[in-house]
């Protein structure tokens, strides 16, 4: 005898089996996507730590005496940790000998060159050098500066280098020698260490 509305077995449990591979997707989901997130802030995590290292580094000594040892410490110490943790990174010193303008005394606009990411350096001109342009910088991502500066500078008109978005920048207060007039003591300087993978 045959009963009326019976699909089979199968058939009738149907309807119940979608609600539960639903919920299984869902959950495999939303474990995924916690598995992610944190695999994302670790990488942060990661490229944080490194930086810091680097910025210990950069502020062992509290001074940066000439733009030789600058440079003695980029190719030493800065360019070789940064190589061991698979890092890319610009550190830039910037010298104050003189009061701080931080806007321009015509307009409210900020002062371009007081960026991170402004490379262009003054080291010629001792004194445009020490009212906050850019001193000096050290990279690993290209040996030669003025190549580095040319290349960038090809796909922006003006020297702001194009640092990803993921980039982490820390500042510190450094002491600089001063060798303006009438200056017998160590100036300000600001180091920016910048870096990303």
């Amino acid at each position: 005898m045959r009963m009326k509305g019976f699909v089979g077995p199968l058939g009738d449990d149907l309807p119940s089996i979608f609600p539960i591979v639903a919920a299984v997707i869902l959950f495999i989901s939303t474990v995924l996507y916690a598995n992610s997130l944190v695999n994302q802030k670790n990488a942060e995590l990661e490229l944080r730590q490194a930086v810091l290292g680097l910025s210990y580094i950069a502020t062992e000594k509290g001074l940066l005496a000439d733009i030789k040892a600058f440079d003695s410490l980029c190719e030493d110490k800065l360019t070789k940790y940064a190589v061991s943790n698979q890092l890319n990174f610009i550190v830039s010193v910037k010298k104050f000998c003189q009061k701080v303008e931080f806007y321009s005394e015509t307009s409210s606009a900020t002062k371009q060159y007081f960026s991170p990411y402004y490379l262009e350096t003054f080291s010629n001109d001792e004194w445009e050098a020490s009212q906050g342009h850019t001193w000096s910088y050290c990279t690993n991502q290209m040996k030669d500066k003025k190549l580095f500066l040319m290349k960038t500078q090809k796909y922006l008109s003006s020297p702001l280098f194009p640092v990803p978005t993921e980039a982490i920048v820390m500042v510190y207060p450094v002491a600089v020698r001063c060798a303006v007039e009438g200056i017998p003591t160590n100036g300000m300087g600001l180091l920016y260490v910048i870096g990303w993978h």
